[in-house]
Parts: structure tokens; C-alpha cells; sequence
């Protein structure tokens, strides 16, 4: 594939095609975009990188906006959702969400809530006993009882956890009290203070340099002005040469007025290294005093956190846990009542999940029998078994589906008889009757009509017809059965160029439809429906 531009429509889109024409990569170009493993492999050959680009429509999925903008990637509801994938042969990958580079995690949690890949290999789904009682939950519309159940009942494990604690707790109790009441009367002694330390550190260097500065300030004043030979003193015997100097030269007197204007400069500073030394304090007991304190903080800091800060939040810690274990007694016996109501609130709420549960189970055995007869299984024996399990997240109930394909046979679990054909029509049947319930509104059926037969194709295209009703499907199909029940028919095929193979995409229109649909068929001339 060079370049190719492909829209799909709503309702049923089918892609048809010689085998090896390139039908899958459609799927597989799909697939990468939202998060496949990607390879090198894929990349054109002489081409430097591969690109895939996909446009959807997300009106109806509010939780993907949602979860994009928890990521600050801010979206419109009525705008599209871009998501673009660029894979290099070097290897590297790059994602792209609203052009917001993304990671490849992220891309899979959107690709989750966008669509759904089903084929012929993927039927394994069917074969875990968590998708059976999904399947009746989603069914029987109990997304509401099934998240109140399963959040009372992580409640109710929490409250148990707790309560185990305290009982494993019990026995170390009395030295943990200690413990903790040690630290707690070592850290409230020093009475610490949010923030004090740096402001008890600039004390201490301004007080603890004190003597020093003192004595570098004496000498400057002595220097200007003291009882030996001084700056001042020699300036100022200098005053009646200049005196002299201007009386015999007047020239000299900008000089002269220079030199008296620096002296009484010379003057004001020695005024004020006199009047600053005098403030100075230097006071040895509060140098010691801080010296005490800040040593008591960082022997604080050492044992219990990097900063007062988390000093703090050590004690406050201690405080609730030593306040726990004193009041264990009564913290127990709190507990143990909780335990008893949400037990009986989970009792109450298990219950009403499986009365619901098996409610629907029978509903749903003849639906899906109703849909397995009119996709020639008109002999099998569908049934849906509901078993008390020890009771987990999702309630009480073992749920598993159990099929008899033919008369006569034993009804024996799906997930160990079924063949891929049978499989494969239970998971159409099961996707017919789910469609309108799914928040998925994009399903891709990569080729599930294989292992069936052509009678029962005509009843598969009804059903993917019937499921694009209220579902966008993309499916790849040989079956002309199925093809001609398609809202929208794209037609893949290959072409030489310059000694290149290329693949080529086209929708048809209603009369290329009827050509492919023939040829399908096998070429032969006869009375072919096409839906307009």
C-alpha cells in the first residue's frame, strides 16, 4: 500500500477481495493505530516509514474526552478524535493523539473504549468463564448492581484487612506504644517550628562572626582616626599647607577645596564604622543557645524525615497510630460492627445479582438458541449454568455456558467442545443480541464467517446486517452471502506499475457491487440482489 484514503460508513461495511489482495491490512493498519505491536515488516518496501492515520467520530463516548483530558488532552465532544502512529525502520514508533505525542499505554486504554476486534482466532474469549458471566451481566443491563456490589464488597475487604491488622498488632503492641511514645515526647521537647531553621542558621553565622567583624571595624576607625598615626591625622596637618599654598597662588584653590571636601567625606566614614561598631552584639550565651538548638533539629532531621517539615508529619503520624493502638479496643470493636452491616449489605446485594442472573440466563438460553437455529445449529442445546462460587468481586455466582451441537449428545462447557465453526456462530449470535447494549459502537469481524458453510453464510450477513443496525461493523468476507447484505461495499485489489505491486482500495456503487458480487459467486452469470 502507497497512499490510500479510506472512509467507512455507519451500518454494515464489507470489505471483499482476492486472497492476499490485502484485505487484512485494512485490519491490521486498524489494529496498529491503536496500539498493536508494531514491526518494521510492515513498512513499505523502499520506504523510509510507515504512516497510519484514523479519524473517529466520539459524540457517543463521553469517558474517552474524559480520559484524554486527565492526560491534558483537550477535546471537543463533537470533534473527531485523530489518532496517528508513524513506524520507522529504525524501529522507533511515534503515537499521536489531537497531534499530541502520546504513549503507546494510553493509546490502548482509547483503543478500548473505541472498538472491538473479532475473528476467527479470538474466539478464545468465549473459553474464560469471566466473559460468560459478563456476557449475562451485560445482558441482563446490571452494569449498575454489578460496580455497587463490587465497590461494598471492596469496602467490606478493607474493613477486614484493617481489623486483621489490628489483631496481628496486638501482640507487639506494648513495645510499639513505647516506641512510639519515645519519639513523640523527643520530637514535641524541641517544640519545632515550621521554616525556623534557616532563620536560626542566619542568626547563628551573623553572631558566631560577631567578635570577628568587631575588630575588622575597630581597625578601620583606628585607621581613619586614632591615638598613634592615622589617615585623618595626616590629612588633617596637611590643612594649613593647603591654606598657605591658596594664599600664594589662588589657582590652588579648586585644589584645596577638593581636598576638604574629601576629608570631611573621610570624616563621615569614620562617623559611621564608629556608629555601627557600637551596635554590634556579640553575645556568646545565645551563639551557644543556637548552636544547641539547630544541633537538636538536625539529630530530629537525621532520624525521622530530611526537613521539619517531614519531621512533623513523622509526628503527626506517630500521634494517630499511637492513639489507634491506645483505643485498639474499641477501634476493634468499631470494625467488627461495620464488618457485620456490610456483610449484610453485600449478602443483600449478592443475592439480588444472582436472582437477576438467573433471570436472565434462561432469557438469554433461547434468545441465543432462537439465533443458533436461524444459523443452522437447529439441533443444538444452548443452556447457561449458574453455580455458587466462593463469593469475589463479582458476587456469588459461577456462570458457564454449555452446548449440545447435535441430538442425542451430552450438553457439555463451551469452553471445551465448541469447534471453531460453532464458536464462531455463538459469538455472532451472542453480538447480535448485545449490540444495542454494547458501549462499543464499533465492532471489526476479521473473517469470522470461516469454517461455516455457505447455507449458513446468508444467515450471517442477516446478522452482521442486523448488528450494524445499531453498531458500525467493518467486515472482511469471501462469502457473496454476506457481502450483499453490506450497507457499504469496498473492494480491495492489486495492480502492477512499473514492476511494483501495488494494492488499490475502491467503493463500489450499486452496479461495480453486482460485478464483485459475481465474481464472487464465481463469474457465472445469475440473478444477484445488491442493496442499494
Amino acid at each position: 500500500m502507497e497512499n490510500i484514503d479510506l472512509g467507512f460508513d455507519r451500518g454494515l461495511n464489507v470489505i471483499t477481495g482476492e486472497t492476499g489482495s490485502g484485505k487484512s491490512a485494512i485490519i491490521h493498519a486498524l489494529a496498529l493505530v491503536l496500539g498493536e505491536r508494531a514491526n518494521p515488516n510492515v513498512i513499505r518496501h523502499g520506504a523510509e516509514k510507515a504512516v497510519v492515520e484514523a479519524l473517529f467520530e466520539i459524540q457517543s463516548i463521553p469517558e474517552i474526552a474524559a480520559l484524554l483530558r486527565e492526560v491534558g488532552i483537550e477535546i471537543d465532544r463533537d470533534e473527531e478524535l485523530s489518532i496517528r502512529r508513524e513506524i520507522t525502520n529504525s524501529g522507533k514508533n511515534r503515537i499521536f493523539i489531537q497531534n499530541c505525542a502520546s504513549s503507546l499505554a494510553l493509546v490502548k486504554q482509547v483503543g478500548e473504549l473505541l472498538m472491538r476486534f473479532v475473528s476467527q482466532h479470538s474466539n478464545h474469549m468465549l473459553r474464560e468463564l469471566a466473559t460468560h458471566r459478563e456476557t449475562v451481566d451485560l445482558f441482563a443491563n446490571l452494569t449498575t448492581e454489578t460496580k455497587q456490589f463490587a465497590n461494598e464488597w471492596k469496602q467490606l475487604k478493607k474493613l477486614h484487612r484493617e481489623l486483621e491488622e489490628l489483631r496481628e498488632a496486638e501482640g507487639k503492641r506494648v513495645r510499639e506504644i513505647e516506641i512510639l511514645r519515645q519519639e513523640i515526647e523527643e520530637i514535641e521537647t524541641v517544640g519545632l517550628k515550621t521554616g525556623e531553621e534557616e532563620e536560626l542558621y542566619q542568626e547563628f553565622s551573623k553572631l558566631s562572626q560577631s567578635e570577628e567583624l568587631s575588630q575588622t571595624v575597630q581597625h578601620l576607625t583606628q585607621g581613619l582616626e586614632g591615638d598613634e598615626v592615622s589617615a585623618l591625622g595626616l590629612l588633617n596637618a596637611l590643612k594649613p599647607h593647603f591654606e598657605k599654598a591658596v594664599s600664594i597662588d589662588p589657582k590652588l584653590k579648586e585644589v584645596s577645596d577638593s581636598y576638604q571636601q574629601q576629608l570631611l567625606e573621610l570624616q563621615e566614614i569614620h562617623y559611621e564604622l564608629a556608629k555601627y561598631q557600637a551596635k554590634i552584639e556579640f553575645n556568646p550565651f545565645r551563639c551557644q543557645e543556637l548552636s544547641d538548638r539547630l544541633a537538636s533539629i538536625k539529630k530530629l532531621r537525621k532520624k525521622y524525615g530530611a526537613s521539619i517539615e517531614e519531621v512533623l508529619a513523622h509526628l503527626e503520624k506517630a500521634s494517630a497510630r499511637l492513639s489507634l493502638l491506645e483505643n485498639i479496643d474499641s477501634r476493634k470493636e468499631e470494625l467488627e460492627k461495620k464488618i457485620t452491616l456490610a456483610e449484610k449489605t453485600c449478602d443483600k446485594l449478592a443475592m439480588h445479582l444472582t436472582q437477576k442472573r438467573k433471570v436472565a440466563a434462561k432469557q438469554l438460553e433461547t434468545a441465543i438458541l432462537r439465533e443458533l437455529q436461524s444459523l443452522n445449529m437447529k439441533q443444538s442445546h444452548f443452556e447457561i449454568r449458574i453455580s455458587l462460587q466462593p463469593r469475589s468481586e463479582s458476587g456469588d455466582d459461577e456462570i458457564e455456558m454449555y452446548l449440545a451441537p447435535n441430538v442425542g449428545e451430552k450438553c457439555v462447557p463451551l469452553r471445551e467442545c465448541a469447534s471453531g465453526g460453532e464458536m464462531s456462530r455463538i459469538v455472532l449470535a451472542l453480538h447480535t443480541l448485545l449490540a444495542e447494549k454494547e458501549k462499543i459502537r464499533l465492532i471489526v469481524f476479521d473473517e469470522v464467517d470461516a469454517n461455516i458453510g455457505g447455507e449458513t453464510a446468508t444467515s450471517v450477513g442477516e446478522k452482521l446486517e442486523q448488528i450494524g443496525q445499531a453498531q458500525q461493523v467493518i467486515c472482511i468476507t469471501h462469502f457473496p452471502q454476506v457481502a450483499m447484505h453490506a450497507h457499504h461495499h469496498i473492494q480491495i485489489h492489486k495492480v502492477e506499475t512499473n514492476g511494483r505491486t501495488l494494492t488499490q482500495v475502491r467503493v463500489l456503487n450499486l452496479e461495480e457491487r453486482t460485478q464483485e458480487i459475481q465474481r464472487m459467486v464465481g463469474g457465472k452469470s445469475a440473478y444477484v440482489f445488491a442493496r442499494k
